[in-house]
């Protein structure tokens, strides 16, 4: 990113320098030279490999869970103090049709629950800001993957088993598109437990003026592609950006913490609270 002019030689609000030469340099020898690459096309390509890597990560947690990722929107931010807290605990538990060990399930679930009870303790958590679940890994007799689904009720019976081997034939089907009428195999027990923090108001930014130019704080040379090569950017002061702004790519965002890029044929716009919803144009 710095390499490509992505990321400016000052971040943190100018409290870090960096060594652009140094990143170029070390990318030429590293990389370019022993592929025989153009470095700007070798920096490129590093951003790709890793992109793709994160694509990947997104297809697992949505095309193969039966999600159509074009239904949704990525929102990219850091951790955020004001989420619920949540910790899993799992314990191996392989038990085969028909001789499930619903007394041994019942103890690993309570020992789960505990060692939970434990952690919510160490973070404060009132007992009534508290919740544990219980799931189970599910699978067909020969299968490699699990498939995880609640297991309802305050213990475990054969009510209880029944209505999760339901759930589990049922999710297999929204998955994989079938389902089979064989008995289901136990492989692991999980505890999910939750701490409620309480909500936050957020309070709308304010802002004098939604005209992007009072942002502006200079320009920079920046690779986007390796079709469109270095276009010269603009690069807005991100806090300075009232509700409202819109600014088309290409377009490079700076903050004290992180850097947002509105990629050429995109544009971005500033709501009330200052997120950047970027859209294609």
């Amino acid at each position: 990113n710095l390499a490509l002019g992505r990321i400016g030689n000052s971040i943190a609000g100018g409290a870090l320098t960096l060594d652009v030469e140094a990143a170029r340099a070390a990318i030429q020898e590293k990389i370019a030279a022993p592929l025989g690459l153009d470095l700007y096309r070798a920096a490129s390509g590093i951003l790709q490999i890793v992109n793709y890597h994160m694509m990947g990560a997104i297809r697992n947690v949505s095309v193969e869970r039966g999600y159509d990722p074009r239904r949704f929107a990525l929102v990219a931010f850091g951790g955020l103090l004001v989420t619920d807290f949540k910790n899993d605990y799992a314990r191996t538990s392989l038990q085969k049709p028909p001789d499930y060990d619903l007394i041994d399930m019942e103890a690993t679930y309570r020992r789960l629950e505990k060692e939970a009870d434990g952690w919510l303790d160490a973070e404060a958590v009132p007992s009534d800001r508290r919740q544990l679940t219980r799931s189970a890994d599910l699978r067909y007799a020969h299968q490699g993957s699990e498939v995880t689904v609640e297991l309802a009720g305050q213990s475990v019976d054969s009510t209880v088993l029944e209505a999760a081997f339901q759930h589990f034939h049922q999710e297999h089907q929204r998955l994989f598109g079938f389902h089979l009428d064989q008995p289901v195999e136990i492989v692991t027990l999980r505890i999910t437990a939750r701490g409620e923090v309480e909500a936050v108001e957020m309070a709308p930014i304010l802002g004098e003026s939604s005209d992007p130019a009072a942002a502006l704080v200079g320009q920079r040379s920046v690779y986007f592609d390796d079709e469109a090569g270095f276009l010269s950017c603009p690069i807005y002061h991100r806090a300075l950006l009232a509700p409202g702004s819109v600014i088309g790519g290409p377009a490079i965002l700076e903050n004290v913490d992180s850097t947002v890029i509105v990629e050429p044929g995109w544009r971005t716009r500033v709501d009330d609270y200052g997120n950047c919803t970027i859209q294609p144009v």
